[in-house]
This record gives structure tokens, sequence and C-alpha cells, in this order.
């Protein structure tokens, strides 16, 4: 026998064991309707199936978080007399508020818990007050305290570490390979106001960037870019009112690069490789 007949042979059979074990190829894809003229040649796959409230990718795993609908609207007088079981608020038939934190590998693997918060009281308060972002180490999200993060190798019980109380409450997040960005709009219209901080993950520093104030409309979309040597200097974007902001990290010069803008995508570092 050859070698490439054993090599592929052996690249079939992980491949199909890979595909036994996998969680996307776990969950059936809908049936392809082949008689609509604009039917898709590709279904995408199903990572996650439901109860996905926010998510980010750390390759190769997906972290998602799951935050409950809340409390559920009070019956009136008439429709509670109506059904056999009581709708208060404490009653075990509500649905109660718990969140979580997990994450899969697109390689195949069963959900991993990392952090969860369980109650038997409905209510309209939250732990998470932010998006999630996550690098390979930490998935990151802010609380009415503090900028929290957990391990990405945590098990429920794990109590989240705590990177900065200078920031908290409900905030924006994007993150990148050295950097936390976050921004905390607020006021009202036409005072609403934006401030935008990075925190350096590897000492839990705060800088803050901008406190931007009289703005029309209520700021949100913060991302981020890296430079390189070769492709020059690292910027944080966010939308206000439909105009693009930029902070330039390595030179703090801050202004806007386009208006009407309604989304955005920052294309970051390009890796150039002679050959």
């Amino acid at each position: 026998m050859t070698v490439r007949p054993i090599l592929s042979f052996l690249l079939g059979t992980i491949v199909a064991f890979s595909s036994l074990y996998s969680p996307i190829s776990a969950i059936a894809r809908p049936p392809l309707d082949t008689n609509s003229p604009n039917a898709p040649l590709d279904i995408p796959d199903i990572v996650v199936a439901s109860d996905v409230s926010d998510y980010a990718v750390a390759a190769p795993k997906v972290f998602w978080s799951t935050r409950s609908a809340g409390c559920p609207v009070p019956l009136s007088a008439a429709e509670a007399s109506a059904v056999d079981t009581p709708k208060s608020p404490n009653s075990p038939s509500t649905p109660p508020n718990d969140e979580y934190v997990r994450r899969v590998s697109i390689y195949g693997s069963e959900p991993r818990t990392l952090w969860q918060n369980i109650t038997s009281v409905c209510s309209t308060s939250r732990i998470i007050a932010s998006n999630i972002v996550a690098d390979s180490d930490f998935v990151y999200w802010t609380t009415s305290s503090a900028l929290v993060r957990q391990s990405t190798n945590a098990n429920v019980g794990d109590t989240p570490e705590i990177v900065t109380t200078e920031i908290s409450g409900t905030t924006e997040l994007a993150i990148d390979s050295v950097y936390v960005h976050v921004l905390k709009g607020g006021g009202s219209n036409p005072n609403y106001t934006a401030r935008v901080w990075s925190v350096k993950k590897s000492d839990k520093s705060v800088k803050p960037l901008a406190s931007r104030t009289n703005l029309t409309g209520y700021p949100n979309s913060i991302a981020s870019s890296i430079g390189t040597r070769l492709s020059g200097d690292s910027y944080v974007y966010w939308l206000e009112s439909g105009r693009l902001m930029r902070y330039n990290l390595n030179t703090d010069a801050i202004g806007s690069i386009a208006t009407g803008v309604s989304n955005f995508y920052p294309e970051g570092p390009v890796t150039l490789c002679f050959l």
C-alpha cells in the first residue's frame, strides 16, 4: 500500500469521526425549497439553536449570553379569574429571570456554561448590563458596579474577576488583542452624552478616550482596529447620530470621518506576505 492511499483513508476517517460529534451537524437543517427561484445554494449551519441574547466569537469558540425577557405582563382581574393557577410575580409558574454565559467550539464540543445567575423570583433587574466580548482567555461584560471578566475555562460557581470599578452600568464593549473598549451613553435628546474608555487587558489600566456632550442621537456601535508596523495606527470607532467617530490610540486625535452612516466595519490590520 502506498503512502497516498493511507493518508486518504486516515483523512476520511477523521472527517467522518468528527462529524459524528459535532453539535452543528447534530442539528437538523430545514429542507431546501428547490422550487423557489431565489433558493440559496447553501444553508448556514445552526451553531446555537435558541436562547441567544448576544454572542462573541474568539475562534475556534463561540460564546453567547442568555438573558430572559423579564416578567410577564400581569393578568387583569377578569383574566386571572378565568385560569386555575395564580400568576403572581412570585408564583413558581412565572419564568425566572435567569442569565447564562456559555461557549461551544465550532469544531465540535458539548456546550459549556461558564457563568450563571439563577433566580426564583421574577425581576426586571439583570446582572449583565452590556454585550459580551471574548478572547482566548476571558469573556468580558459590565455589571451595575464594574467591568468584569470570566475565564473561558471557568465552571459554574466560579466568581468573575473584577477588572475595574471605574466603568459600570449599561455599556457597549469592543475587544482587540490589547484592549477592551467601552462606550457608555447617557442623557436625552438633544443633550445625549458619550463617554469612551480603553482598558488594557494585561494590567487592567483604564484610559479615558472621549467625553462628548450635546449629541442629538444616542451613541452606539463601538468597534476597533489594531495597527501594525505595516498597517499604521490603531483606532476606536463609534457612531453619533450618523457620524462615524474615530479616535487614534497612537496620537490621541479624535474626529468625524463620515456622516450619514448607519453601520460600518473596521477591516483592521492587513498582513502582507512576501514570497
